[in-house]
């Protein structure tokens, strides 16, 4: 069954992935001693931390979901957090 809360997932995704992603963009900023720009910040996400990051935060916005039982969301998303270990960003 398709996720019955998933225009709040969705918008709460971009919102936490924008924060990571400047997060990412800080600590790469930092080592480089300058701005490393948006760009640069995002392709280093996407390779290095997107995946176990976007099953990090599915499998918490789904435990925290009052529809849990409706959707096999969460499973999905923590059985791919055990396999993967947990996210380092």
């Amino acid at each position: 069954m398709p996720c019955p809360n998933f225009q709040r997932f969705t918008q709460a995704q971009a919102e936490a992935l924008r924060k990571a992603i400047d997060e990412d963009k800080w600590y790469l900023s930092e080592e480089a001693h300058q701005d490393v720009g948006d760009l640069k910040a995002q392709e280093h996400f996407i390779d290095f931390f997107c995946d176990t990051w976007a099953a990090g935060f599915r499998a918490g916005f789904c435990a925290a979901c009052e529809k849990l039982q409706e959707c096999g969301g969460y499973s999905v998303a923590r059985s791919r957090i055990e396999s993967d270990g947990p996210s380092d960003n």
